[in-house]
C-alpha cells in the first residue's frame, strides 16, 4: 500500500468517515462535519504546497493565520471514527507547519544572536591582548641596550652597503651585455637580409654565373653565424651567472633593510620604553574597561533579547510540534486500519520536528555557554568570572536537558517508524530511519558553536590546563571548516613540532618551488622547538615577549592571530598579524571538502632566489638555534633579552656564512 501525502490521506480517511454515517440525525452532523473538513483540507492543500517565502514576513503571517484558522476550525469534529481521524490528522498538519514556521524564525533570529557572540568574541580578543600587552608592559623593567642594537644596525649597515656596490658592479656588464646582444641582432637582420637577396640573384643567373654572388651571401651568413654565437654566450653569461647574482643580492639587501628597519624600530621602542610605559599601561588598562563594559552590556541586552524573544519563539515552536505529535496519536487511534502505515509515519515526522526545535535550542544555549565559560576563563580581565562560570555551569544544565529531549523524540520517530509494515513504503522508510540513526549516534558529539578562536597568552596554554587544544586535522588532511583551520593556526606553538608540523601539513600547493620552501621550513622545526623550550625552562614568563620575533620567523602565519573574512563554501580570505605586528594576507581553498591553507599566499612574494636563499640559510640556522639552546640551559645569559641580542648576531653571521652571500 502507497504512502499517501497528507492532505489526500485525510480525504480518504473522510471516505471511510461517509461510509460510516447513519441515516438518522447524527448523518446530518456528520455531513457538516465532512464540509468542515473538506474546506480544512482545501486550505490546508494550498498553504503547505505554497509555504510563503522565509524573507516575507506578510506572507508568513498570513500563512500562519490561515494554518491557525485550519487547526481551530477542526475543533470539536468528532461525530465518526473515521472523521475525528481525519480532522486530527489535518490538525497534526497544521501545527507542523505551524512548528517549522516558528521554528525558521527562531533559527533566523539564532543566527543574529551568533553574530552578535562573533563581535563579543572578537572583543574578548582584542581585550585578552591589550590585557596582555599591559600585563608585559608593567613587568618590562631595566634601561635599552643601546650598544647592541648600534652593533647590530653597523654591522647590517655594513652588509646592505656590500652588497649595493656589488649590485652596482653587476649593474654594468648587464647593461653592457644587453646591449651589445641588442646591436647585433641588428646587425644579424641586415646580413641575413643582404644574404637572401644575393641568394635570389645568385639564382636567377644560373648555377655557373651565379656561383660568385652566391659564394658572397654564404660569407655574409657565417659573419652573421659568428655574431649569433657572441649573443648566446653574452645570453649564457647573463643568465646563469650575472641575473642570478644580482636578483639574489637584491634578495638580500631587501631582507636585510627590514632588518635594519626593525633594528631601528627597536631603538626608538627602547629609547621611549620607561617614559612612555605608564602612560601605555594607563591606556590599555583603559581600553580593556571599556571593553569589558561594552561586553557587559551587550550581554545584558542579549540576554533580554532570549528572554522577551528567541525562548518564547522555542517554546511556541515547540508547543506546536508537540501538538503535531498529539494529534497525530489521536489519527493512529482512531483511523482504519489499512492507513495506518502513513499516519505512524506522518507521526514520525512531527516527532522528529519536535527533535529539531531542541537541537537548535541546545545549539543556541551551547553558543551562549561557550561564551560566558571563555569570560569566566579570563580571570580579572574582565571581572564578574564566578557569575560567569555560575550561568554557563545553569546554561551547560539547559543544553544537556535540550540534547536529551531531542534524543528522546528522535528514538520516539525511530519506534514509530518500526512499526510501518507497507512494502511500498520500504524506501522512504529506510532512508528516513537511515537518518535518524545518523543523528542518534552523533548526539553524544553533539556539535556547539565554536567561539571565534584567539591565541591567548602562549604562558596560559602551553601547559594546557587554561586552554583547549587545538582542532586537530582528520584522516585525509585539511580541516573541516575555516574556523577550525583558523583556530588551528592561532594555536600553534613555536616551542611544540608537533603543532607547527599539523599547521604546515594544512599548507596546499602544486608549484615545486613553494613544496622546496615548505621543506626548508620543516627543517628548522624541532631545533626552532628545542630553543623555545630551553628559553621558557630558563626564564619563564619573560621568554615570550623576548621571542615575539625570532621565534615564529621561519614559519609564516603560525601562532598569528588572525581574522577571518569573506567566507564562502569553497574558499575564504583571512588576514593574519604576527608578532611583529605585520599583516598577511592568506587565501583558504577547499580540496574535497576540506579546508586548507594556500601555499602561494602563505609564501607570497618569495621568488626562486629568496627561495635559493632561504634554503641555503636553513641548514646554518639550524646549527645556530640548536647551540643557542645548549648554551641558555647551561645557564650563559643573564635574562632573555641578552638572548635575544645574542641569537639576533650569530643568525646574521649565519647569513653571512651562507652561500650566495
Amino acid at each position: 500500500m502507497p504512502i499517501r501525502p497528507l492532505p489526500i490521506l485525510a480525504t480518504a480517511l473522510l471516505a471511510t468517515a461517509t461510509q460510516l454515517g447513519c441515516e438518522d440525525a447524527s448523518a446530518r452532523r456528520a455531513a457538516d462535519a465532512q464540509v468542515t473538513i473538506d474546506e480544512a483540507s482545501r486550505s490546508l492543500r494550498y498553504a503547505v504546497l505554497a509555504p510563503p517565502p522565509a524573507d516575507d514576513p506578510e506572507a508568513i503571517a498570513t500563512t500562519r493565520s490561515a494554518l491557525q484558522k485550519v487547526a481551530s476550525s477542526l475543533t470539536g469534529v468528532s461525530e465518526t471514527p473515521g472523521q475525528e481521524a481525519a480532522a486530527a490528522l489535518l490538525v497534526s498538519t497544521a501545527k507542523r507547519e505551524l512548528a517549522t514556521i516558528g521554528l525558521a524564525e527562531a533559527e533566523t533570529l539564532a543566527a543574529t544572536h551568533r553574530r552578535q557572540r562573533e563581535i563579543v568574541h572578537g572583543q574578548i580578543d582584542a581585550a585578552l591582548r591589550l590585557d596582555t600587552l599591559a600585563t608585559t608592559l608593567e613587568r618590562q623593567v631595566g634601561g635599552p641596550h643601546k650598544t647592541s642594537l648600534a652593533s647590530a644596525r653597523t654591522d647590517v649597515s655594513g652588509r646592505i652597503q656590500d652588497l649595493s656596490r656589488r649590485i652596482a658592479e653587476l649593474d654594468g656588464p648587464i647593461a653592457d651585455r644587453e646591449s651589445q646582444n641588442r646591436d647585433e641582432r641588428v646587425m644579424i637582420a641586415q646580413l641575413d637580409g643582404q644574404a637572401a637577396q644575393l641568394r635570389r640573384q645568385a639564382s636567377e643567373v644560373g648555377h655557373l654565373a651565379g656561383l660568385p654572388t652566391f659564394e658572397e651571401a654564404v660569407r655574409i651568413e657565417r659573419e652573421a653565424d659568428k655574431y649569433e654565437s657572441q649573443i648566446a654566450h653574452r645570453e649564457n653569461d647573463l643568465q646563469f651567472d650575472l641575473r642570478p647574482e644580482h636578483e639574489l643580492a637584491s634578495t638580500r639587501v631587501g631582507f636585510l633593510q627590514s632588518m635594519l628597519n626593525e633594528i631601528r624600530s627597536s631603538e626608538v621602542a627602547l629609547d621611549a620604553r620607561n617614559e612612555m610605559r605608564s602612560t601605555q599601561v594607563q591606556q590599555t588598562r583603559q581600553a580593556v574597561n571599556a571593553y569589558r563594559n561594552e561586553i557587559q552590556t551587550t550581554l545584558s541586552e542579549m540576554q533580554n533579547a532570549w528572554t522577551d524573544t528567541l525562548l518564547p519563539q522555542y517554546e511556541s515552536a515547540l508547543e506546536h510540534a508537540n501538538a503535531a505529535v498529539s494529534q497525530a496519536k489521536r489519527a493512529s487511534s482512531k483511523g482504519p486500519r489499512d492507513e495506518r502505515d502513513a499516519v505512524r509515519l506522518a507521526l514520525a515526522r512531527a516527532h522528529e520536528l519536535a527533535a529539531n526545535v531542541h537541537t537548535s535550542r541546545a545549539r543556541e544555549l551551547a553558543g551562549r555557554r561557550l561564551l560566558l565559560e571563555r569570560l569566566g576563563a579570563a580571570g580579572n580581565t574582565f571581572g564578574r568570572g564566578a557569575d560567569y562560570a555560575r550561568t554557563a555551569d545553569e546554561l551547560r544544565a539547559a543544553e544537556e536537558e535540550a540534547i536529551g529531549q531531542a534524543e528522546a523524540e528522535l528514538q520516539s520517530a525511530r519506534e514509530e517508524l518500526e512499526q510501518v509494515g507497507s512494502r511500498d513504503a520500504a524506501a522512504e522508510v529506510s532512508a528516513f530511519r537511515a537518518g535518524l540513526d545518523e543523528r542518534l549516534q552523533k548526539i553524544t558529539a553533539r556539535s556547539s558553536e565554536p567561539a571565534l578562536p584567539t591565541p591567548p597568552d602562549r604562558a596560559q596554554t602551553r601547559g594546557g590546563s587554561a586552554g583547549s587544544s587545538p582542532p586537530a586535522p582528520r584522516s585525509g588532511g585539511g580541516y573541516e571548516s575555516a574556523e577550525a583551520l583558523v583556530a588551528a593556526m592561532q594555536s600553534v606553538d613555536a616551542g611544540d613540532a608537533d603543532t607547527v608540523n599539523a599547521y604546515l601539513d594544512a599548507i596546499h600547493t602544486t608549484k615545486p618551488a613553494t613544496r622546496r620552501l615548505l621543506r626548508v621550513v620543516r627543517g628548522s622545526v624541532d631545533a626552532s622547538a628545542q630553543f623555545v623550550q630551553a628559553m621558557r625552562e630558563q626564564f619563564g614568563d619573560a621568554a615570550e615577549s623576548a621571542m615575539a620575533g625570532p621565534a615564529g620567523g621561519m614559519t609564516p602565519g603560525a601562532g598569528a592571530n588572525v581574522e577571518l573574512q569573506d567566507v564562502t563554501a569553497t574558499e575564504a580570505t583571512a588576514v593574519a598579524t604576527g608578532p611583529m605586528g605585520r599583516p598577511q594576507m592568506l587565501k583558504l581553498i577547499t580540496i574535497d571538502g576540506r579546508w586548507f591553507l594556500d601555499g602561494e599566499s602563505v609564501f607570497a612574494g618569495t621568488g626562486d632566489a629568496a627561495g635559493a636563499q632561504m634554503a641555503a640559510m636553513a641548514e646554518a640556522t639550524k646549527q645556530v638555534l640548536a647551540s643557542m639552546a645548549d648554551r641558555v640551559r647551561a645557564g650563559e645569559f643573564p635574562n632573555a633579552e641578552a638572548v635575544t641580542q645574542t641569537l639576533m648576531g650569530e643568525l646574521m653571521s649565519a647569513m653571512g656564512a651562507a652561500p650566495g652571500k
